[in-house]
């Protein structure tokens, strides 16, 4: 999947589903940091997804 070789910051809701995905962890975290404030019941998370090379 090309957009995770150039995106692997991914963040993640509570329930498991994709919200963002970013180039450095700052964003996301930043990202995640402003999700929590709005939404604190969300349970969002910041994930580094390593790209899968077949």
């Amino acid at each position: 999947m090309k957009d995770i070789e150039y995106r692997p910051w991914v963040v993640f809701s509570g329930s498991g589903a994709e919200v963002s995905r970013y180039r450095n962890r700052n964003e996301a975290e930043a990202h995640a940091q402003t999700l929590r404030r709005l939404l604190p019941q969300g349970g969002f998370k910041v994930v580094f997804e390593v790209p899968v090379t077949a």
